[in-house]
């Protein structure tokens, strides 16, 4: 999601190929013979019109997508136009300096990407940390202070890489997920520079032995086959990747490398592909631009990506960028793309890439969710703010002579500016942890002990300083069987057992989605004060179920949790348990004709037949926000983030319930009242925070349950730990 001209070529830098300065700035390396050319600028290195229409056309299509605008679902293939723009141009600038002058100025070269991209990112942090502490829940300050800390140093993509998964599906979007692009961008920036360096040195290593330089022709061939070659090893890695782990392959620098490899490659050919005849250019241009718009049109977040999907807006970026090409400078007619208001969006398109999403998050997380055409009118703010920032700052900032001429210089202020985001980063940290405690080492909350009575309890005036767990440590409240690698995510396809409780007691299988994995923690203390052994078997939007589903959020079949619950049969035919224990979340979208009720239904029955008996924990209430982070904003009145319990507990949520009554032997294990006791469901009880997003519990309330779930399981736990527990 994304779009700048990520690249950090603007179209001031473009035209300027003269990498030359006094000698102390430069870290030149000499390695062919010096040709003489003409004006004519064979790697596409000319200020060109119609590329700067081609920046528009990706930034605003991200914006759109992002706004909402239903017939822009695939527009986050901005950011892959983006991509083959940064490879053709930055290739493109350092191969014509070879060939012009037998040199590459490796220190001029990264202090032009300095200047045109590291002060503008800052003033966004900036602001961005400034915000966060004024209008976004505490409970997302720290890790929005890490992630402008490798944002600041471009290594933001491999944080999201880690933690975009399931488990944070409901977290707040991250006001700077967008800086993942200019990471990648950044990245490929250090690693095929370094490439060149390497080609060239051997190369000048080569021409000393044999007494003369190489002819430029050599070594730019030899370059433009490692980079054929880091094209077919990316892109075959992206298609791997995308198959076993979806969400961080869309983050990684080598699922993407590809992509901007296709826009080196492209630089390499251009100085054949302008040879071209002008209407055969002009037919690939209209080709590209219709693939580009296909994908933007008939893509959507259930598209997978990247791998081969994405071959077609980036083979759409490249054939309308080689379809520009002109056989003599400021010969090409340009078309729309190159018109005044096309070119004006492409000036301003880095700026505006920085500043939409941050703006879009922050107004979310004041207001809550904001319809589409609110959301454009907020883009309509951050156009206005984009040309300031262009006009006003970016552009002068690469004016100033003293810097324009001076590597060292350059360096100083990207130096200066990464100081000042990492600064701005741990001062919002340290300002997280002064406005919440961290949870007691050991808390003497009672939790749902508070309701052993029976009696309602009163909803509390105000978050209690002890919150177990504190509002800040909420969204890490889980049960061990996350933090033990345990718990699949939706890529897994085959169950993976891990053990707890006593190894020679009798076998219990905790098996099913989130909502059966968040049992976990008082069936772990369970098994280990009655001696049995407990075994987790749990994937991400996974219930137990033979009808097939749609994955959570998209509209493919969910192949993989189909292949689990198979090996999930298994496991329980071989092994055969005393109990399995499961839940579910009831929304799940079947995908084939058997329905979700009869799906369940028939998963338990097989359980049966196979001598294992099934207990069913009915589903729990679905509060109307995340509560921590309402807690967050609302310290000061708790009961703004309570739900009612009619709303709570929508009728339709039956599923479950009609399953188990189906089956014969199938125990239905019910404890809503101690979830949500009253009229509304509370989002604190006893002092522990009931859930830690919206709809799962806190591991430490969860805990709090233990002895209400042993004695509403007694009848179906294993009978030899019953007795052994009689008097």
């Amino acid at each position: 999601m994304r779009t700048e001209e990520i690249t950090g070529c603007s179209s001031e830098a473009v035209p300027s190929l003269s990498l030359k300065g006094p000698e102390l700035n430069s870290l030149r390396t000499t390695t062919f013979a010096r040709v003489s050319t003409s004006r004519n600028l064979p790697y596409g290195t000319e200020y060109r019109r119609d590329i700067q229409g081609l920046r528009a056309f990706a930034v605003l299509v991200v914006i759109l997508y992002h706004s909402g605008v239903p017939i822009f679902s695939g527009g986050f293939v901005g950011v892959d136009v983006f991509f083959v723009l940064s490879g053709f141009l930055i290739t493109g600038i350092m191969l014509a300096e070879i060939q012009s002058s037998g040199t590459l100025n490796i220190s001029r070269f990264y202090a032009k990407r300095i200047l045109r991209i590291i002060p503008a990112a800052t003033v966004v942090l900036f602001v961005t940390a400034i915000a966060t502490a004024l209008w976004i829940p505490l409970t997302e300050w720290r890790d929005i202070a890490s992630e402008i800390a490798t944002s600041a140093v471009y290594l933001v993509n491999w944080q999201l890489a880690g933690t975009t998964d399931y488990l944070n599906a409901e977290a707040l979007p991250s006001p700077l997920q967008h800086f993942w692009s200019l990471a990648v961008e950044e990245q490929y920036y250090i690693v095929w520079p370094a490439l060149i360096i390497a080609v060239l040195s051997l190369l000048r290593w080569r021409g000393r032995k044999r007494g003369k330089l190489s002819s430029p022709s050599s070594g730019i061939k030899v370059m433009a086959g490692a980079m054929l070659a880091i094209v077919v090893a990316s892109l075959l890695f992206s298609m791997f990747a995308l198959s076993h782990w979806p969400a961080a392959a869309y983050f990684i620098t080598p699922t993407r490398a590809w992509e901007l490899g296709v826009g080196s490659l492209l630089a390499f050919a251009a100085p054949f592909l302008r040879k071209l005849p002008g209407t055969v250019k002009r037919g690939v241009a209209a080709l590209g631009w219709a693939a580009m718009s296909a994908a933007v049109i008939g893509y959507s977040a259930s598209t997978p990506f990247p791998g081969l999907t994405a071959l077609l807006p980036v083979l759409g970026a490249a054939a309308v960028i080689s379809g520009g090409l002109p056989r003599e400078p400021h010969e090409f007619r340009y078309p729309i793309s190159g018109h005044a208001v096309p070119v004006w969006f492409g000036n301003i398109s880095y700026s505006l890439y920085l500043w939409h999403w941050p703006i879009l998050v922050v107004a979310e997380a004041q207001w809550g969710e904001i319809a589409p055409q609110s959301k454009l009118l907020l883009m309509a703010g951050a156009v206005g703010l984009a040309a300031l920032s262009t006009r006003f700052f970016e552009q002068p900032l690469r004016s100033i002579p003293a810097l324009r001429n001076s590597s060292v210089r350059a360096f100083g202020i990207g130096a200066v500016a990464i100081a000042l985001s990492l600064a701005a980063a741990a001062a919002l940290w340290l300002l997280s942890g002064s406005q919440g405690s961290a949870s007691p080492v050991t808390s003497s909350a009672p939790g749902a002990a508070a309701l052993a009575s029976g009696e309602t309890i009163p909803l509390v005036s105000r978050v209690p300083e002890d919150l177990t767990p504190s509002l800040i440590e909420a969204k890490n409240d889980n049960p061990q069987i996350y933090a033990d690698g345990c718990h699949l995510e939706p890529g897994a396809t085959t169950p993976k057992p891990c053990s707890y409780g006593d190894p020679a007691g009798s076998l219990v299988v905790l098996a099913g989605d989130s909502h059966a994995a968040q049992w976990f923690t008082p069936l772990q203390e369970i098994a280990e004060e009655r001696g049995f052994h407990l075994v987790s078997l749990t994937k991400s939007s996974c219930p137990i179920t033979q009808s097939e589903i749609k994955l959570s959020g998209t509209d493919r079949n969910y192949s993989e949790c189909a292949e689990w619950n198979r090996g999930v049969q298994e496991y329980i035919e071989k092994n055969r348990p005393e109990l399995v224990v499961t839940s579910a979340l009831e929304d799940y979208v079947p995908s084939g004709a058997q329905s979700l009720t009869s799906g369940f239904a028939s998963s338990w029955s097989r359980f049966e037949e196979s001598g294992t008996r099934v207990a069913v924990l009915i589903d729990t209430p679905y509060m109307n926000s995340r509560v921590p982070d309402c807690l967050a904003q609302n310290q000061d009145n708790p009961s703004a983030c309570s739900t009612p319990r009619d709303v709570a507990l929508p009728k339709t949520r039956t599923q479950l319930t009609e399953a188990a009554a189906t089956v014969p032997g199938v125990s239905l294990i019910d404890l809503t009242d101690l979830i949500c006791p009253g009229e509304a469901c509370a989002p604190i009880v006893g002092d522990v925070l009931v859930y830690r997003d919206q709809h799962h519990l806190s591991a430490s309330y969860s805990r709090s349950l233990a002895p209400f779930l042993e004695e509403r399981l007694s009848t179906s736990l294993p009978r030899e730990e019953q007795n052994a527990t009689s008097p």
